[in-house]
């Protein structure tokens, strides 16, 4: 592993992330500002405090999908193995949540708070997997997309529920959870499609890693939740929710610094989880370093501007957000590279409990000081504790995480001139790619005989309009990783076609389809070629008796790669007589949501993880 190439892709994804993240979050910006400007902070306070009290059990079965993120990358399990314990864990968190919003509302009444509740339990579990399930199987792009499009349809679904409908808060609120449950909805079909058949034998045994590891991580998200909102919630119980209305405008100006952490956090779990100890500490400290140095930058912005931009956007009626907001920006940029400390403690090391003590700890913190500042100093009293408490919770990670792995703080926190490199490096490298995107159509390098190049090349093309959308060439097979390099350079994609002959040797066969596989793929990383294809010609078990451990090489090779640096790849291959191996290319190529695909008729479905099936 290379680490020219590991920061691009990383970095890749982060920034993609990064402003998938952002522009969403505009949505939701937006989203809040309708609602603040029709229905003032008693309305803002009731559609927030819908939320807050919803993020406490999507807490308990978030912390479930860390376990799915471990279960994927460390133990290299697949969806259908993780999927009927799934369904168990979903159908008892929603049975906890209704019955204890049930059993509170027999005694206090209902209202429209506990009637949303209810309603949006269902579709909120599944949302709250949604990054668990989509981390660990590699598809960050779908994750992003879905969260701009159920952004952008809660902002239209709130705006006609109050400006054109004019149904108040409780519209808002069904706005809200209707948009929730259509993303749930996509959430199943992606995981039921890409899921392959379910092993109900090894329902036991999965759902008891899920639950030993997920309870754990459920425990720490819970008190990571907790953590964050004491503020609010001793904000509501003392000074209402009209107050708590006002604060929760200082509170999501004040996480829009959350922006730029969350993404990369999001971006090197897997990487985290997958490494070696020694570099995974080393991406845990570089990527702290930097984001924190990026994130008191911003903060120091937002504290000059963040009052008069409170003042334009939300209005006069929340111009009292301004104070506490300042009291939270330091406490925000100290805390705001938890993310990536916990994905360390979780992914890596598997000890989950080390995020529970310092989440204990912090919230015993910072309900003392909320009860001790709240009552005297108000809105920036409950800033003031958070700030003090994050703080301390940076402090707490830093020791630790420098106890286990033996680096200095100064590792962790200082920003070194290597750091600078790779982050113009990556910029760099994102540049490049825009422009090569804006100048060039999708270049596609076909690579084998001569024969079956010429003839894939043509039969692809009535597929998908592919010759009008994508260069196509080809090139013959080169002997060495450095001469293919040199004439795949500039592809976006490779089609690799194996030409194993029914009388070849046994060392033809290994360099026709073992070495040939490798040299593509090894070729693909140097040159940061995003997707291989390996298109075999039709043969017979019978005809070729090291066919079969040929092919699961190949296949097994894929995945290492796929897994390993991020490339998508897929392998389809038609039996004897079949005519349809330009389309299995055809759709491997147009994929978007390509991670690997193995041999066989699963190839047209786009299924991951299944297992090899050589001569479908």
């Amino acid at each position: 592993m290379t680490r020219s190439s590991d920061p691009s892709r990383i970095g890749f994804n982060a920034v993609t992330t990064f402003g998938a993240r952002v522009v969403a979050s505009i949505f939701s910006v937006a989203t809040g500002i309708v609602i603040a400007k029709t229905l003032g902070p008693s309305g803002k306070g009731t559609y927030n405090a819908v939320q807050l009290l919803l993020s406490l059990p999507l807490a308990v079965s978030g912390g479930f999908g860390a376990a799915l993120v471990f279960a994927l990358t460390k133990r290299r399990q697949t969806v259908a193995q993780l999927f009927p314990a799934l369904g168990v864990l979903f159908a008892a968190s929603l049975a906890i949540v209704w019955v204890a919003v049930a059993a509170w509302s027999a005694y206090h009444g209902w209202n429209v708070v506990t009637i949303a509740l209810v309603a949006a339990a269902p579709a909120a579990l599944v949302v709250s997997w949604q990054p668990g399930y989509y981390v660990g199987t590699g598809r960050l792009r779908r994750m992003n997309v879905q969260s701009i499009v159920v952004a952008l349809l809660t902002l239209a679904a709130v705006a006609v529920a109050l400006l054109v409908l004019r149904t108040g808060v409780a519209g808002a609120v069904a706005a809200w959870i209707v948009c929730s449950y259509l993303l749930a909805a996509v959430i199943v079909f992606d995981a039921v499609r890409g899921g392959g058949y379910f092993h109900r034998r090894e329902l036991r045994e999965r759902l008891g890693e899920l639950t030993h590891l997920g309870s754990q991580s459920a425990l720490n998200t819970v008190l990571g939740q907790v953590n964050y909102r004491v503020d609010s919630y001793v904000l509501v119980a003392m000074l209402g929710l009209a107050q708590f209305g006002i604060y929760s405008v200082a509170t999501n100006v004040g996480e829009l610094l959350f922006w730029i952490t969350r993404p990369v956090a999001t971006a090197v779990s897997r990487e985290i989880g997958s490494r070696e100890a020694a570099p995974a500490a080393y991406l845990t400290a570089v990527t702290i370093r930097v984001c924190a140095a990026v994130t008191t930058l911003a903060a120091l912005a937002l504290f000059v501007v963040g009052p008069a931009a409170i003042d334009a956007v939300y209005g006069t009626r929340f111009s009292a957000a301004a104070a506490p907001l300042r009291w939270l920006l330091p406490g925000i940029a100290a805390f705001s590279t938890a993310g990536t400390f916990a994905s360390f403690f979780l992914f890596q090391l598997g000890r989950p409990f080390i995020v529970t003590v310092g989440n204990v700890l912090m919230i015993v913190l910072q309900a003392v000081a909320c009860l001790a500042l709240v009552p005297r100093f108000g809105m920036s009293g409950a800033a003031l504790s958070s700030a003090i408490t994050y703080v301390a919770g940076a402090v707490l990670n830093t020791w630790y995480f420098c106890r286990i792995t033996g680096l200095r703080a100064r590792d962790v926190w200082l920003v070194q001139r290597s750091d600078l490199r790779q982050v113009w490096h990556i910029v760099e490298q994102l540049v490049r790619a825009a422009l090569r995107k804006f100048r060039h159509r999708n270049r596609v390098t076909f690579v084998g005989a001569p024969l079956a190049v010429a003839a894939l090349r043509d039969a692809l093309t009535r597929y998908g309009d592919a010759k009008r959308r994508s260069h196509l060439s080809s090139t013959a097979e080169a002997t060495s990783v450095e001469g293919l390099c040199d004439a795949i350079r500039g592809a976006d994609a490779i089609v690799r076609i194996g030409d194993a002959h029914p009388y070849a040797t046994f060392e033809d066969l290994l360099e026709r389809q073992a070495r040939g596989a490798y040299r593509a793929l090894e070729a693909a990383r140097r040159e940061r070629v995003g997707r291989v294809v390996f298109a075999d010609v039709p043969i017979e078990a019978d005809e070729h008796p090291m066919a079969v451990a040929m092919a699961a090489y190949v296949e097994s090779l894929g995945r290492l790669y796929a897994d390993k640096y991020g490339i998508s790849v897929a392998c389809v291959r038609e039996s004897r007589g079949g005519n349809r191996l330009s389309e299995l290319v055809a759709a491997a190529l147009a994929d978007r949501d390509l991670h690997f695909t193995p041999y066989g008729p699963a190839a047209r479905k786009g299924a991951q993880g299944r297992r090899p099936n050589a001569f479908a």
